[in-house]
Formats: C-alpha cells, structure tokens, sequence
C-alpha cells in the first residue's frame, strides 16, 4: 500500500491534451481477495466535470473500481490522488462524494423532501437553507409536486429521481452511481438518460457511472473506460471507442461489429491489404499495429448491399459475394444475415423499401463498402 504524502504545497494536475483540471488520478489500483485479482494496474485521470463511465461485463472489475474510490474499498496497491494530494486512505464519510445505489437505498418512513433534506440534516445545515436547497432540487429533478409523499407511492423511475436528488442535495464533489437504471424497464431507462444529461449539464458535478450495458455508456458519456477481467482495455470517447476499438474484446463488446480475419497482409502507407477466403481486402490503418495477427472489422450500419454486381464495385470500395441466411423484420427495417461462400457469417441492417428486403433465402447478393470506414483490429 502506498503511505500518504508528506505535506507540502500542491499544485493541480493538468492534462495538456484536453486542458482541463484533473480532479481525480487512479495511479496503479490493485484490488487482491485472496488470490483472485480484482483489479488490475488501472490508471485513470478523471476529469472535473466529466461523465466518466466504467464499462464492462459482469466481474470486469468497474464497480470494484467505484467502491475503491468511493472509500467503501481499499486496495491492495496503488493510490489515489484529488488534484495531487493522496486521499488514499481517507474514510468515505470525509471525501464528500455523493452515491446512487442500484436499489434507490430510500428511507420508507420519511417523504420525498425529508428523503432528500436527510444529507443536510446530518450536516448541521439550518432549517430555512436545508428547506431552499430541497426545493431547488426536487425542482431540478422535476418531483417539486411529489415532495409530500412517501417513496412506496412513487414510480421506479421517481424513485431513482428521489435518490438522485439525495446525492446531489449537498453539493458533492463527485457523484458515484452504481448501476442506477438497472432495475427499469427499456423506455424508462431512456427517458432518465436524459434526465441524467441534463442533471449533469446543469449541476456542473463530475458523473462516474457504471454499467454494463454499451448502449447507455454511448449516450451518457463523455469518457468511457473499457474493463475486461480486472484491467482497463480502452479509454476514450464514446466516438473514438466506437470507430477505432484497439482489439476484438472491445471491436465485439461496444455495438455490433463483422469481423474478417486477414492473411498475406501488405501494407502500403497508412493502408493494409490482405486476403480473406478468395478475396482481397484494404482498409486505412490510422494507428501503428506491430505484428501480423489482425481482423478487419466492419460495423454493420457501414455495409452495403444489392443485387447488382457492377454498383458493387468501385476502386475505393471493397466488395464481398454474400448468400442471404435470413431476414429479421424490425418494424422500420429489416436484419439480414449473410454467409459467405466458405460459411462466414456477417450481419448487416436495411429498410424496408431496400430492393433487397424482398430478397428470398438463397439469394446471391453483393456486399460492399469504402475503404476508409473498415477497422484493423488486433487479434
């Protein structure tokens, strides 16, 4: 464990690349139980005023992460630092963290209002400003007219407002939240996305978020960090992960991704060409990638299809012989499953006034798309 810092004079951490202040430094976080390791060697700047989110599948480690930094956790090795002091050590109830449980955590015997002047009563606020600062954030949570009642007459997603409200009340310096929406159904989960953008835009607080469903990270963050068994596989924007994933873990678990293994590769700049089945494939490798074992991956929303071999074909296209395996009506469009002729499976989406959707099992269609949209991944 790594002992607190001597006193001395600090100055804020910045990073350079973004320009702004970094609030939280996650330098070298282990987290051992017995001899299964949690937690990994993860760094991470977190950024005032951000909306971080931990992202991964069950036991990545992201919620080992948030209960560490809440100060319900301590690591095995490794610190944390707030603007260059280490906080390491220090006891949840002094870092002055707000937290939002999976399970709302509210008291069933006090109302709305009591539920959410509960942190500033504790903290010795006086009445008329406890009672100010309630109504402002009932307001901003948009349950000013539920203030009097109990939480068991609310709805899941009040509820989850309700606990909200309670974490930001006094004015915390981060907000921790846990899986917050995991107990809604699908549409009201979107419409408590929005809530929560616009909560986070107004409030100005630094948001650390965790779940596990990619969709919701997409749409929330402004930073995503990737786990996968214990260790950060990928930081980045939600655009930057989503259209340049660094391996296949994250190419497959962020969205829909085709993927095509490549042989005999060439390269010619910043493009690589090689070959897949009887085919050859190029695509633009925007990042250094030192060995030969790559995929090249396709989303499926950048794929095109007809039936028609010559619109296939065009020098800054790649084009593919498909077979259609199946067709799934959504409603606005339709998901076409594809094989090629050596049995490889792709995926690709149209609408239904596509010439294609009327296409019949069987059917030999063409597959095509730029040269730039396709990714090289690592194996």
């Amino acid at each position: 464990m790594s002992s607190p810092s001597k006193a001395h004079t600090y100055e804020p951490v910045i990073d350079k690349a973004r320009h702004s202040v970094v609030q939280i430094s996650i330098q070298g976080i282990q987290k051992r139980y017995g001899n299964f390791l949690a937690l990994d060697d993860v760094f991470i700047d977190v950024q005032r005023g951000e909306f971080l989110t931990l992202l991964g599948p069950s036991g990545s480690g992201k919620t080992t992460l948030l209960m560490i930094l809440a100060g319900f956790s301590t690591p095995t090795a490794g610190r944390l630092t707030w603007e260059g002091r280490d906080f390491t050590q220090r006891p949840a109830e002094k870092r002055n963290f707000g937290m939002v449980f999976q399970g709302y955590a509210l008291f069933p015997h006090m109302s709305v209002a009591e539920n959410v002047a509960f942190p500033l009563r504790i903290r010795g606020v006086p009445v008329a400003s406890r009672s100010q600062r309630v109504r402002q954030m009932l307001e901003t949570v948009g349950l000013s007219e539920h203030a009097h009642k109990k939480p068991h007459t609310l709805s899941g997603g009040q509820q989850q407002r309700v606990a909200l409200a309670r974490a930001l009340v006094f004015e915390p310096e981060m907000l921790l939240l846990d899986e917050p929406f995991s107990a809604l159904d699908k549409n009201l989960r979107s419409q408590l996305q929005d809530e929560m953008k616009r909560i986070h835009k107004e409030t100005g607080t630094t948001f650390v978020f965790v779940t596990h469903d990619q969709s919701e990270a997409l749409a929330l963050s402004s930073r995503i960090a990737i786990f996968n068994q214990g260790r950060l596989a990928q930081l980045d924007t939600p655009e930057r992960l989503y259209n340049h994933p660094h391996n296949r873990f994250i190419a497959e678990f962020l969205g829909r991704m085709n993927l095509l293994p490549l042989t005999h590769l060439r390269r010619s700049g910043q493009r690589v060409s090689g070959h897949f089945e009887d085919t050859i494939l190029t695509a633009t490798n925007l990042r250094h990638i030192p060995h030969n074992n790559l995929i090249l991956g396709i989303r499926p929303e950048q794929l095109r299809i007809t039936l028609n071999y010559k619109e296939a074909t065009d020098e800054s296209t790649n084009c593919l012989a498909v077979t259609l395996q199946e067709r799934t009506y959504q409603g606005h469009s339709m998901d076409l499953t594809l094989a090629t002729s050596k049995g490889h499976v792709l995926t690709t989406s149209i609408p239904n006034t596509h010439p294609v959707a009327s296409a019949t099992p069987g059917s030999p269609l063409w597959l095509y798309w730029p040269i730039d949209v396709g990714i090289i991944i690592e194996a």
